[in-house]
């Protein structure tokens, strides 16, 4: 499976795009739940070539883009700097943004649970400097504004966030935030935007 992402990460950078969005989903599913290929993928500079992505028209490939780096950025704190510096804060916090307005307690979640992994280095510290950057753009302030939710799972993400950002959080609320992330990224893995991307490789 390593052997086909540089392949992909390369398809990434291809004018055709078909190829562009078949990439984005096979690296999704690649990189989920998978420390090697989230490796290889980021071997291959595949941030950089993802990052490119992040404005796509398509709501779907947005969320998987963002999926796709934080996959890579959690098995490496070089990756996760490099994501930093590539805009990555800025990103998913305009991922947080269009999420809160949407109606999709999924689509909410998978921001959310992203703004939380970023915050935390390889070690499971909390990074203070992106910290303030959240609390300036107003992520808090939303997050309060969403505790009114149904779903039990965005709930918890919501309060564990906030806790985050509040600095009360506890070592054992930081592991529990990435055991719910992965039970959540094992249930909805590229659900809408993969059947149009295979679709395309017939086109």
């Amino acid at each position: 499976k390593a052997g086909a992402i540089p392949p992909l990460v390369n398809f990434l950078e291809s004018k055709e795009k078909y190829r562009q969005q078949c990439a984005v989903v096979a690296l999704a599913i690649l990189t989920r739940d998978s420390p090697a290929n989230s490796k290889a993928a980021g071997s291959a500079r595949a941030i950089d070539a993802l990052m490119k992505h992040k404005d796509s028209p398509i709501p779907e490939a947005r969320d998987e883009v963002a999926i796709i780096v934080r996959n890579i950025f959690m098995e490496d704190d070089d990756y996760r700097d490099q994501f930093v510096e590539k805009g990555g804060v800025s990103f998913f916090i305009k991922q947080f943004n269009e999420a809160a307005g949407d109606s999709e307690p999924e689509a909410q979640l998978d921001a959310i649970l992203n703004l939380t992994d970023l915050l935390k280095d390889g070690a499971g510290e909390i990074k203070k400097d992106i910290v303030d950057q959240f609390m300036k753009a107003g992520v808090d302030v939303k997050l309060q504004g969403m505790e009114d939710t149904k779903s039990v799972y965005l709930k918890e993400a919501i309060k564990d966030l906030r806790k985050m950002l509040s600095g009360k959080t506890t070592d054992e609320e930081v592991k529990r935030c990435s055991k719910l992330w992965k039970k959540h990224q094992i249930c909805s893995p590229c659900e809408h935007f993969a059947p149009v991307a295979a679709l395309s490789l017939f086109l």
